[in-house]
Formats: structure tokens, C-alpha cells, sequence
């Protein structure tokens, strides 16, 4: 990247006109990304009856997350959904394994960076404590078709 870019990068975030985006991998590898996410959710929905399980698969092969989580969401029921959400977002705050150390220090490089605003598709609480902005989480998936005609 030339000098210049980076000079108005910088420039940008020190007058507050950039906007974070922080998707899944920024967690890994403490916590899934939204594929294997998808996949362990996939597996515990159909575990019981395989209907519908292929279609899925081939959703999450093809990158259609939104289109995966809803069908299987719409499997699993939302009690099942949030659930499984909640077991594999909970972290434990005594837990000092490497993984959560690597992703801890990705966050605090983070911290006390001044961006106009964060947006966030993580269910993790890692982002928070790295953020002074306010800030929503997301707290149900957004209805969506279950295929999409590219």
C-alpha cells in the first residue's frame, strides 16, 4: 500500500471518519467463524431428522450464511437456536489458553482507537471491553429467504 494511503487512512481515523467492521474472524480462533459456526449448528438441528440437512450443507458450502441460519433456525426452533448460540459464545473468564490470548491481543490493539462507530456480526463478548462506543449486539438472526438467485 503507497505512503499516501496510509497517510489518509490515518488521517481518517484520527477525525473520527472511519467505521470498524469486525466479522467472525477476528474471534477465531477461540471462537468459530460463521462457516463452522454454521456447520456445528447444522449438525445439531438435523441430528434427529436429516430433512432438509443437504440443502443446508450446500448453503454453507456456497456462502449463503444468512440463507443457513434461518433454515436452521427454523429447524432447531428458537429456543434450540439461542441455546446453542449461548453454549458457544459463553466464554470462560478463567480460561487462559493460547487461543483466547491471541484473540484478547487483537482486541486490545483496538483499544482507544478512535473510529466514528463499530459494527459487528459477533455473538462474542470480546469486542466490548476493546470498545468505548455504544454499541448493540446482535440478539436474534434477521428473517431472511431461504435461497437467493445470484
Amino acid at each position: 500500500m503507497p505512503s499516501s494511503a496510509l497517510s489518509e487512512i490515518a488521517r481518517k481515523l484520527r477525525d473520527k471518519e472511519l467505521i470498524l467492521f469486525v466479522g467472525s474472524g477476528m474471534s477465531a480462533p477461540y471462537f468459530p467463524t460463521w462457516a463452522k459456526l454454521l456447520e456445528n449448528l447444522q449438525s445439531k438441528a438435523f441430528e434427529h431428522d436429516p430433512t432438509g440437512a443437504a440443502e443446508v450443507a450446500q448453503m454453507i458450502k456456497d456462502n449463503q450464511f444468512l440463507n443457513a441460519a434461518w433454515a436452521i433456525q427454523h429447524k432447531a426452533g428458537e429456543s434450540g437456536w439461542r441455546s446453542y448460540i449461548e453454549a458457544t459464545f459463553s466464554s470462560n473468564p478463567a480460561d487462559d489458553s493460547p487461543a483466547k490470548q491471541i484473540v484478547e491481543r487483537k482486541y486490545a490493539a483496538l483499544k482507544g482507537l478512535p473510529f466514528a462507530s463499530v459494527v459487528t456480526t459477533n455473538y462474542d463478548g470480546f469486542l466490548a471491553p476493546a470498545n468505548p462506543l455504544p454499541m448493540r449486539m446482535p440478539t436474534r438472526s434477521p428473517p431472511c429467504r431461504a435461497s437467493v438467485n445470484s
